[in-house]
């Protein structure tokens, strides 16, 4: 089912160029922009003295840090074969997923209506990443499982 679902939504990807370039500037953008807010976060939360800076910080390194080992442990190959896409690492969990879901679901915590806006750009991303054809569905769905949990772990012992 998983391929099943990769290659329908690819191959529409495939096939139209617009559709390709249009989530190929989702990942690009989408990307540099959760840098920018995890950031800037970063930064208010600092110069508040927030308890919630802890959190904001330890969620998102151990979310990468799980993916790391799933990676590790499943070693799972990205689904496309393009040379120019990456494929320096392994697809299981995608890491783009679980740094903008785990991003968004901090900031949840902090500002429920940008944490909504954000989680919605999140699934966006992870929308893109298989339309690109750089990860199969599960990879999203577990990255995103990964960092929602990650934030509630966090965030409830801190």
């Amino acid at each position: 089912m998983d391929k099943y679902i990769f290659f329908k939504l690819y191959n529409i990807s495939k096939k139209n160029k617009y559709v390709y370039t249009f989530f190929i500037f989702i990942n690009n953008v989408i990307t540099k922009l959760y840098f920018l807010i995890y950031t800037s976060f970063v930064i208010i939360l600092y110069i508040q003295k927030s308890n919630f800076l802890v959190p904001f910080i330890l969620a998102p390194c151990f979310a990468l840090v799980c993916n790391y080992i799933i990676r590790i442990i499943f070693k799972r190959k990205r689904p496309c074969t393009k040379k120019s896409i990456e494929k320096s690492s392994y697809s299981f969990p995608s890491n783009h997923s679980v740094s903008a879901m785990v991003i968004s679901v901090s900031c949840l915590y902090i500002n429920i209506y940008i944490g909504i806006i954000l989680i919605i750009l999140a699934i966006f991303i992870g929308i893109s990443r298989i339309f690109i054809g750089v990860h199969y569905p599960s990879d999203i769905i577990v990255g995103f499982l990964n960092a929602i949990l990650s934030s509630i772990l966090f965030f409830n012992i801190f």
